[in-house]
Protein backbone atom coordinates (compact mmCIF):
# COMPACT_ATOMS: atom_id res chain seq x y z
CA UNK A 1 0.00 0.00 0.00
CA UNK A 2 2.93 2.34 0.88
CA UNK A 3 4.35 1.83 -2.66
CA UNK A 4 1.43 2.85 -4.33
CA UNK A 5 1.07 6.22 -1.52
CA UNK A 6 4.69 6.92 -3.04
CA UNK A 7 3.44 6.55 -6.41
CA UNK A 8 1.15 8.58 -6.44
CA UNK A 9 3.18 11.08 -4.78
CA UNK A 10 6.69 11.14 -6.93
CA UNK A 11 3.96 11.78 -9.37
CA UNK A 12 2.16 14.50 -8.30
CA UNK A 13 5.74 15.91 -7.96
CA UNK A 14 7.01 15.00 -11.27
CA UNK A 15 3.56 16.18 -12.87
CA UNK A 16 3.74 20.04 -10.69
CA UNK A 17 8.08 20.49 -11.64
CA UNK A 18 6.63 19.85 -15.41
CA UNK A 19 4.43 22.87 -14.99
CA UNK A 20 6.69 24.63 -13.46
CA UNK A 21 9.42 24.26 -15.99
CA UNK A 22 6.76 24.73 -18.78
CA UNK A 23 6.18 28.56 -17.71
CA UNK A 24 9.85 29.07 -16.80
CA UNK A 25 11.93 27.50 -19.89
CA UNK A 26 8.90 27.15 -22.59
CA UNK A 27 7.83 24.46 -24.37
CA UNK A 28 10.35 23.25 -26.37
CA UNK A 29 13.13 22.78 -24.08
CA UNK A 30 10.55 20.96 -21.76
CA UNK A 31 9.77 18.69 -23.79
CA UNK A 32 13.27 18.07 -24.94
CA UNK A 33 14.17 17.43 -21.49
CA UNK A 34 11.05 15.17 -20.96
CA UNK A 35 12.90 13.09 -23.20
CA UNK A 36 15.75 12.63 -21.07
CA UNK A 37 13.69 10.38 -18.68
CA UNK A 38 14.05 6.46 -20.40
CA UNK A 39 17.62 7.56 -19.72
CA UNK A 40 17.90 8.80 -16.25
CA UNK A 41 15.28 5.70 -15.75
CA UNK A 42 17.94 2.71 -16.87
CA UNK A 43 20.95 5.01 -15.49
CA UNK A 44 18.84 4.87 -11.65
CA UNK A 45 17.78 1.26 -12.09
CA UNK A 46 21.26 0.66 -13.41
CA UNK A 47 22.49 2.60 -9.86
CA UNK A 48 19.77 1.14 -7.66
CA UNK A 49 18.30 -1.53 -8.22
CA UNK A 50 21.26 -3.29 -9.93
CA UNK A 51 20.19 -3.83 -13.46
CA UNK A 52 22.48 -4.55 -15.86
CA UNK A 53 22.39 -2.52 -18.82
CA UNK A 54 22.73 -4.01 -22.15
CA UNK A 55 24.93 -2.51 -25.46
CA UNK A 56 21.94 -1.49 -26.94
CA UNK A 57 20.27 0.40 -24.02
CA UNK A 58 23.59 2.46 -24.34
CA UNK A 59 23.36 2.98 -27.58
CA UNK A 60 19.78 4.53 -27.32
CA UNK A 61 20.69 6.30 -24.44
CA UNK A 62 23.38 7.11 -26.60
CA UNK A 63 21.26 8.66 -29.48
CA UNK A 64 18.61 10.04 -27.53
CA UNK A 65 21.24 12.09 -25.61
CA UNK A 66 22.73 13.28 -29.34
CA UNK A 67 19.33 14.11 -30.52
CA UNK A 68 18.61 16.27 -27.63
CA UNK A 69 22.10 18.35 -27.74
CA UNK A 70 21.41 18.62 -31.55
CA UNK A 71 17.93 19.71 -31.23
CA UNK A 72 19.26 22.25 -28.48
CA UNK A 73 22.31 23.26 -30.91
CA UNK A 74 20.00 24.17 -34.09
CA UNK A 75 17.58 26.62 -31.99
CA UNK A 76 20.75 27.91 -30.28
CA UNK A 77 22.26 28.84 -34.20
CA UNK A 78 18.80 29.22 -35.70
CA UNK A 79 18.26 32.03 -33.10
CA UNK A 80 21.04 33.72 -33.10
CA UNK A 81 20.44 34.12 -37.11
CA UNK A 82 17.51 35.79 -36.14
CA UNK A 83 19.36 38.39 -34.06
CA UNK A 84 22.39 38.84 -36.50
Amino acid sequence: MAAYIGSCVFFAFSMIGMFVGLAKIGAIRTSLLMNFEPVSSIALGALLLDQVLEPLQLVGAGVVIAAILLAELVKNSSEANENF
